[in-house]
């Protein structure tokens, strides 16, 4: 038998070479480190989980029945076992194996047997859903029991040691020919019991009405959630050998059935079953990649799709961070952002809550938010994020969707229960490889060509069937990961876009000139209405995004953005220490044509009544410099709950708090302010900023 170390020494550097190209997971340098150390790295089994999660559907076929038929199987036995293929079957079969040789997980030693990577086993702990291998069963045996074993297939010199003992059954045990000789004279009522035993379970799913029965059985018929394996229920083999004692005792005599050390469980040998299972068994081999039924889309449709898409979650985005940029967001105790203040933040942006829920984990990811003493707000890369241009911050987004562990819009567990916003930002999920099997399959696509979900995932599962996406959230990962990129502009119309396609190579540098095709340039001007909107289409500068925000409120959000500019908004920028003169001046900086008359109208208005009450903290005491404005809220009804009186013809009283009295008066259609107010009214800025 060849070793694995044995056979790499007879490759030349250039097939060393080849082999290492195809295992990225392998980092190893041919000039400095030796070959054995080659050797380990290659069947090391955290590299071959990394390999097998890259590997198709028919490389894991062969794998599989590789690991079940042991070291020594030729490749025209593993050829009959195959399920056949087609005409060209043994050429596919010898493709398939030639690739896993230059992976270094399979190799051919000089007898042309095939030699399998011993950390193989570990990935396919059940292939094709038979026990164990007689080699690890014999271990389960006291020595006396070897040696009857010995005798009872006739050994005449009998091994001394443990160690020669194993070997001399276990070459009996692994030989087919005499396996099938035995079977072949075997009573009737023996072989058909021995023949449901080893019946494959490998069509099917778990009868969930069942499980209870399931739960009492050992680990040998566990339940296999492989991928591309599953099982039925087929009678228990403690059933079967109740109901055929001498079924159970003919092949306990010869080891075809080997017990525990104590008796309490036993198995009947991998290499028994297969044999078992006859010439009319063969495991599924799939060679052909499924191609999926596409329809070819004009370039300016998928083009506009994506476009429109992009564009809102680019604006979307800025308009949740600008928030966060100008007063930090609460967050709960146990850690995220609660599901009211959640409501409150979209609320706010004018959003819906999913598009703040993506941009809040995709933000954070990307380093652009920090949490500290339970708030969260911008990092400190935040600014020189936001002074970029639309293309480069929605390129920074995209990899950081790319890269994230988890699905950023799955807001609720299989249990039921909600999961927070930034609850678990390092908690791995699969999503991820979800998302890539995904996208590398629609990449496979000629551009321009649509599919649907449906029939996309029969091919991403033969690319990939060991992805594990798992429902381990209570959601469907391929869904939401499609419905993810439709809404980044990834995907558009069952096409993937341009920045789809560069979106693999997670470089902002290469998606940024890419994205330049779908979102328009930053602006910095808007058109003022005299409706009292302001209408901005494209990406608003961080400049005039602040101002407006300052003193008017956000109606909608995306490609298109608005604004109105009402009593309460205005008044809110004079709150923060502006006046008419200047808040004027900066709407007219940033607007196409002069401000139109409602507005100045406005603005007057507001100026004229601002502070007509002014509110103390001693004892809430409200004064006015007009007497009649005085007695018209001191007799106002709506305002009956703050108990006012009149202490002077321009003093009132409120039974209630500053910032209650405060409110209340503001709903009653009153412009007050404080007289001392709160330190963080007096601090801010006509155009609030972060330096602020």
């Amino acid at each position: 038998m060849t070793t694995l170390l044995a056979w790499l020494t007879s490759l030349d550097e250039q097939r060393i070479a080849t082999t290492l190209r195809a295992r990225p997971d392998v980092r190893f340098d041919l000039v400095r480190d030796p070959l054995t150390e080659l050797a380990d790295l290659l069947v090391d089994p955290d590299s071959l989980r990394r390999l097998i999660a890259r590997l198709p559907l028919p490389h894991l076929q062969v794998m599989e029945c590789l690991v079940a038929m042991g070291s020594g199987a030729t490749l025209t036995e593993l050829t009959s076992l195959l399920l056949s293929s087609g005409p060209m079957h043994e050429e596919r079969v010898r493709e398939v194996v030639g690739h896993l040789t230059t992976c270094g997980v399979v190799w051919p030693p000089s007898e042309g047997r095939l030699q399998v990577a011993e950390g193989a086993e570990r990935l396919f702990p059940r292939p094709l859903g038979l026990g164990p291998r007689v080699a690890d069963l014999l271990d389960l045996l006291p020595i006396a029991e070897l040696r009857r074993l010995a005798g009872a297939h006739g050994l005449a010199d009998l091994p001394r040691t443990r160690p020669e003992l194993e070997i001399a059954v276990e070459e009996v045990l692994t030989n087919r020919e005499w396996l099938r000789g035995q079977f072949a004279s075997a009573p009737a009522i023996v072989f058909d019991a021995l023949t449901l035993v080893a019946r494959p379970r490998n069509d099917g799913g778990r009868d969930e009405q069942n499980d209870d029965e399931y739960d009492e059985y050992d680990e040998y018929d566990a339940y296999d959630y492989d991928p591309y394996v599953r099982r039925q229920r087929v009678p228990h083999r403690r059933e079967v050998f109740a109901q055929s004692g001498a079924a159970f005792g003919w092949a306990k005599a010869r080891g075809m059935v080997i017990s525990s050390r104590y008796g309490y469980e036993w198995h009947m040998p991998a290499e028994v079953e297969l044999v078992l299972r006859g010439p009319g068994y063969h495991p599924a081999f799939a060679p052909l990649r499924p191609v999926p039924t596409v329809r070819t889309l004009e370039v300016e449709h998928v083009h506009a799709a994506a476009t429109a898409a992009a564009s809102d979650f680019a604006q979307q985005t800025v308009a949740v961070l600008d928030i966060l940029a100008r007063s930090p967001w609460p967050l709960v105790q146990s850690g995220g952002v609660g599901v009211r203040d959640m409501g409150r933040l979209a609320k706010a942006a004018v959003v819906e809550p999913g598009a703040a829920r993506l941009a809040l984990e995709l933000a954070a990811f990307a380093g652009l938010l920090v949490t500290s003493q339970r708030r969260v707000t911008v990092s400190d890369t935040f600014d020189a994020w936001r002074e970029q241009g639309g293309p480069d911050r929605y390129a920074q987004l995209l990899v950081a969707w790319w890269e994230l562990p988890f699905s950023p819009t799955n807001a609720t567990r299989a249990s039921g229960t909600t999961i927070r916003a930034l609850e678990r930002f390092a908690h791995c999920q699969p999503a991820d490889r979800a998302r890539q099997a995904l996208i590398g399959a629609m990449s496979r696509l000629p551009p321009n060509n649509a599919c649907d979900l449906t029939l996309l995932l029969a091919t991403v599962q033969w690319d990939r069937p060991r992805v594990p996406v798992l429902d381990q959230e209570g959601i469907d990962p391929w869904n939401t990961a499609w419905a993810e990129a439709e809404s980044l502009g990834v995907i558009a119309c069952g096409a993937l876009t341009a920045v789809g396609r560069a979106l693999p190579q997670g470089n902002p540098a290469t998606l940024a000139p890419v994205a330049r095709g779908l979102l328009p340039t930053t602006s910095e001007r808007a058109a003022f209405g005299s409706d009292l909107t302001v209408v901005l289409v494209g990406s608003p500068s961080a400049r005039l995004s602040l101002l407006l925000d300052s003193c008017a409120d956000r109606e909608s959000s995306g490609a298109a953005i608005t604004w109105r500019l009402t009593p309460d908004s205005v008044r809110r920028a004079f709150d923060a220490g502006t006046n008419r003169a200047t808040l004027t001046g900066h709407l007219l900086s940033i607007a196409t044509t002069e401000l139109p008359q409602p507005l100045c109208y406005l603005l007057a208005d507001v100026e004229r009544r601002h502070g007509e009450l002014r509110l103390s903290g001693h004892g809430t005491l409200l004064r006015g410099d007009d007497p009649a404005r005085v007695a018209e809220a001191a007799a106002d009804r709506s305002l009956h709950r703050l108990g006012l009186k009149v202490l002077a013809p321009t003093i009132l009283t409120s039974r209630l708090s500053v910032e209650e009295t405060l409110e209340a008066l503001r709903k009653a259609g009153y412009l007050p302010t404080t007289e001392a107010g709160p330190a963080e009214l007096a601090a801010l800025s006509p155009i609030p900023s972060r330096a602020s």
